[in-house]
């Protein structure tokens, strides 16, 4: 796994250093076109088409590791009651529903039409404040879950926890707010899409509270 990380970090380091190299000192494009323009100069157009199709397939497995790891945050709180329980479904112990209706929300997205950049700072901004909770959920677990804690497999010390968990929440939030200050409009959306989770999120619970538990024979 070293070797195979190893590899992959110094070829993307390999990249972006051609790519400063041979560009030309004040070329403005979007990352695609610059590159695709740097390739047909020095390589020529096979060459270009071919590094154009390859940046484009990377953005991909982007959007893919994004959508694997999300189905399963999706499919947790499906199964806990805060979403429908159909996105709860497994199928041979891969969460099909959820990764569906991800792409699906994923596809209708860029159907609207707003910029890839636009995207990427959106999701950016999704993932930091995840990262920020996350980081709070981690402070807090030994008080809040001492049994989970206590049976856990890795248990850092205090020091180490209190180091990573609030570095994880002071620079999750800081890159979220670089976001918000770039794009207000994708900091309003966000705003709207968390007041409109919290509402379904306290729907869902109050109908759960509601409806009485079966009993366990």
């Amino acid at each position: 796994m070293q070797i195979s990380f190893g590899t992959v970090l110094t070829l993307y380091l390999l990249f972006v250093l051609a790519v400063v190299l041979l560009t030309e000192p004040g070329a403005v494009a979007p990352a695609t076109a610059l590159v695709g323009r740097t390739a047909e100069r020095h390589f020529g157009p096979g060459v270009a088409r071919a590094i154009v199709v390859s940046a484009l397939l990377a953005a991909a497995t982007s959007i893919n590791g994004i959508l694997f790891t999300q189905a399963r945050d999706v499919r947790a709180m499906a199964a806990d009651g805060r979403l429908p329980r159909a996105l709860a479904a497994l199928s041979g112990g891969i969460p099909r529903a959820a990764v569906l209706a991800l792409g699906a929300l994923a596809l209708a997205a860029t159907a609207v039409g707003a910029s890839i950049g636009a995207y990427a700072v959106l999701t950016a901004m999704c993932l930091m404040a995840v990262q920020a909770v996350l980081g709070l959920a981690v402070l807090r677990a030994p008080g809040r879950a001492p049994v989970a804690w206590a049976r856990s497999v890795f248990r850092p010390g205090p020091i180490a926890l209190r180091f990573f968990g609030w570095g994880l929440v002071i620079v999750s939030t800081a890159f979220f707010v670089l976001g918000a200050v770039q794009s207000p409009v994708n900091a309003a959306l966000f705003g709207a899409v968390l007041v409109a989770g919290l509402v379904v999120h306290r729907a869902r619970a109050a109908h759960a509270d509601a409806t009485p538990t079966a009993e366990v024979r």
